[in-house]
């Protein structure tokens, strides 16, 4: 019913007050949170995130073909993870079947909360740096598990990740370059 999703939505935006719900139209909601693993909020370390949309169709009057009462909770959200970064397609695909096997045994009850808490605990296990050093091109994951002093850079805004001693290498190297160019050309 209405209400119950209204305390639903309550509820989310208690736990999740970054989360933002709102309703399309013709008793279409959206519900959408950016998911980040749990790394203490140091944001350093958090090397995947995405979005996560759930398209809720709300129940009530509304019935099926049956004659049964249907719509959010008796029938399933649907799923979709967007903007996705620092996952490679695979993994993020998994994560999207993992909450739409949830979301089934869940039909016929509140189950937002628990969707948004799978997806953070998930995408929390994925958490390591996917891909080679552009640098070096050894494997970040085997550098990560192989040792646990391995500083791992990750730009802020596209999410690829470096070893910091390759990328502080490289960043020397060009400096040197540009003092050389700049002698070379000096009157």
């Amino acid at each position: 019913s209405n209400e119950e999703l209204a305390v639903e939505f309550e509820a989310l935006l208690a736990i999740h007050p970054e989360a933002h719900v709102c309703c399309t139209g013709d008793n279409r909601w959206v519900v959408e949170l950016l998911v980040l693993p749990n790394t203490a909020e140091d944001s350093g370390q958090q090397f995947v995130r995405t979005n996560l949309r759930i398209y809720l169709e709300e129940g009530g009057s509304a019935s099926d073909t049956d004659g049964q009462a249907s719509g959010y909770p008796l029938s399933l959200p649907t799923l979709q993870l967007t903007d996705v970064r620092g996952l490679p397609e695979s993994s993020s695909a998994a994560l999207l079947a993992r909450l739409q096997r949830e979301a089934q045994t869940l039909v016929g009850e509140p189950m937002l909360c628990v969707l948004l808490g799978l997806a953070i605990e998930e995408l929390t296990t994925m958490n390591c740096p996917d891909g080679d050093c552009i640098f070096c091109l050894e494997s970040l994951k085997a550098s990560v598990e192989r040792s646990t002093n391995v500083e791992i850079v990750k730009l802020s805004d596209c999410f690829h990740c470096f070893h910091g001693t390759c990328i502080d290498a490289w960043w020397k190297h060009q400096q040197r370059c540009k003092e050389e160019t700049e002698a070379v050309t000096a009157p």
